[in-house]
C-alpha cells in the first residue's frame, strides 16, 4: 500500500509539473468559418506544426508545453500569413483580423514577453519607414540603371543599419534581465561583429540563461571565434557545378578570398564586378576565390555565374541558409567574404569595393 501511495504521489507530481509549462492560446479570426489554423515553431530552420485546429464561428483554442518563453506563429491554411506570437506558461488571447489583401493583423493579451516584444516593435518602426522610403528609391534608380544612384542608396542603407545597430545593442544593454531581447539579438546577430556580440551576451542576466535563444547566441559566438582573423580554417568540401568534390584546403598555396554569396542576393550580384576585375589583375600573382552559394535552384546558380563571368571555382550544396559551409563560418547574411592567407590562416573579413583591392595590392604588389 505504501509504495503504491507513493508512486500515485510521484504521477501527481510529474503531471503538475508537466500542467505547471502548459499553455493555451484562445483566439477569434474574422476569415472564413472553419479556417483552419496551425501552431508552428522554427527548429534550426525547420518547420515544427505544434497543433493545429479549425475555427468554430470565428473561435478557435491551440494548446501546448514550452520549457521557458519562446517564439511561435499562428498560419492559416492557405494564406502567406505568420502572425509570430510570444508564447510562456498562461493563457493567452488573441484576436486576429484579415484584410482583402491578406494581411493579418493580431492584438494579443497574457503574455508578458509578446507585451515587451510589441513594445521593441513600435520603437523599431522608425528605422522601417526609413528603410521603406530608401528601398522606393533603390528601385527607381534601378529601373533607370542609375549606378550612381544605386551607391547612394547603398550608402544610406547602411547609415540607416548602423543606427539600427547602434538601437539594438542599448535595447540590449537596458533589458538584460528581458528574454525577448535575447531572442531580438539572436535574430540580428548577423548585423554584429565577434567582439559586440560576446560583450552582448555576456551581459544577460543568469536569471534567463535557460533560454533556448541564449544558447543559441553562445553558440553562435563560439563558432565566430573558431572563424575569427588569426585562427586556420575550418575545412570542409562541396561539390562544383559539375558534382565533383572540392575540398577548401586543396586550394592552399595562395591567398584565398572565400566568397559566400547567391545568385537572387542583389547585394552580391552588384558587388561581382569588383570581385572579377580584382580577380583578373591578381589570378596570376597569387590570388583565387572560391564562390560558395547560397542557392536551391542549380539552373539559376549556373546562370548567375555565367552572366557575372565568374571564372573562378564554385561550389554549393544547394541548402540555401542551411548551407553545411555557411554554418561552420557562421554566415548569416550575405554578401559575405573570409580572406585566407597561403598557409590557411584567416586574414580578413568582409573586404568589399575598394578595401578588397586594397588589401589585394598590399598583399602582392
Amino acid at each position: 500500500m505504501k509504495k503504491y501511495l507513493l508512486l500515485i504521489a510521484a504521477i501527481a507530481l510529474f503531471t503538475s509539473c508537466a500542467n505547471k509549462n502548459n499553455f493555451s492560446i484562445k483566439g477569434t479570426f474574422n476569415g472564413d468559418e472553419n479556417s483552419k489554423l496551425y501552431l508552428i515553431q522554427y527548429v534550426d530552420g525547420n518547420k515544427i506544426i505544434c497543433d493545429s485546429t479549425n475555427t468554430k464561428e470565428g473561435n478557435f483554442t491551440l494548446n501546448g508545453y514550452v520549457d521557458f518563453v519562446e517564439m511561435f506563429y499562428i498560419t492559416i491554411e492557405g494564406k502567406k500569413s505568420n502572425t509570430p506570437i510570444f508564447v510562456e506558461p498562461s493563457e493567452i488571447s488573441i484576436k486576429m483580423t484579415i484584410d482583402t489583401a491578406e494581411k493579418v493583423e493580431a492584438v494579443i493579451s497574457g503574455s508578458s514577453a509578446q507585451k515587451n516584444y510589441d513594445s521593441f516593435n513600435k520603437q523599431m518602426d522608425g528605422f522601417k519607414e526609413i528603410d521603406k522610403n530608401i528601398y522606393k528609391i533603390y528601385k527607381e534608380a534601378k529601373e533607370a540603371k542609375d549606378e550612381q544612384k544605386l551607391n547612394y542608396t547603398d550608402s544610406l542603407f547602411n547609415k540607416n543599419d548602423e543606427a539600427i545597430k547602434e538601437f539594438l545593442v542599448s535595447y540590449a544593454y537596458n533589458n538584460n534581465k528581458n528574454v525577448v531581447s535575447i531572442y531580438i539579438i539572436y535574430s540580428n546577430s548577423y548585423r554584429f561583429n565577434l567582439k559586440t556580440l560576446d560583450s552582448i551576451t555576456s551581459n544577460f542576466d543568469k536569471s534567463i540563461h535557460v533560454s533556448t535563444y541564449y544558447n543559441k547566441l553562445v553558440g553562435r559566438v563560439k563558432v565566430l571565434k573558431r572563424v575569427d582573423i588569426g585562427q586556420p580554417i575550418v575545412d570542409f568540401t562541396l561539390n562544383d557545378t559539375s558534382g565533383n568534390p572540392i575540398t577548401l584546403s586543396s586550394l592552399k598555396g595562395k591567398y584565398l578570398l572565400m566568397d559566400f554569396w547567391a545568385s537572387w542576393c542583389s547585394p552580391c550580384i552588384r558587388e561581382n564586378p569588383n570581385i572579377v576585375a580584382v580577380y583578373n589583375d591578381y589570378k596570376d600573382k597569387g590570388f583565387d576565390i572560391i564562390g560558395i552559394s547560397f542557392d536551391k535552384d542549380v539552373e539559376k546558380w549556373k546562370k548567375a555565374i555565367i552572366d557575372g563571368s565568374l571564372a573562378w571555382t564554385q561550389v554549393s550544396d544547394l541548402k540555401r541558409w542551411n548551407c553545411e559551409a555557411g554554418k561552420l563560418y557562421g554566415v548569416r547574411s550575405i554578401p559575405h567574404s573570409v580572406l585566407v592567407n597561403p598557409d590557411g590562416i584567416i586574414i580578413a573579413k568582409n573586404l568589399r569595393g575598394e578595401k578588397l583591392r586594397e588589401k589585394i595590392s598590399e598583399l602582392l604588389d
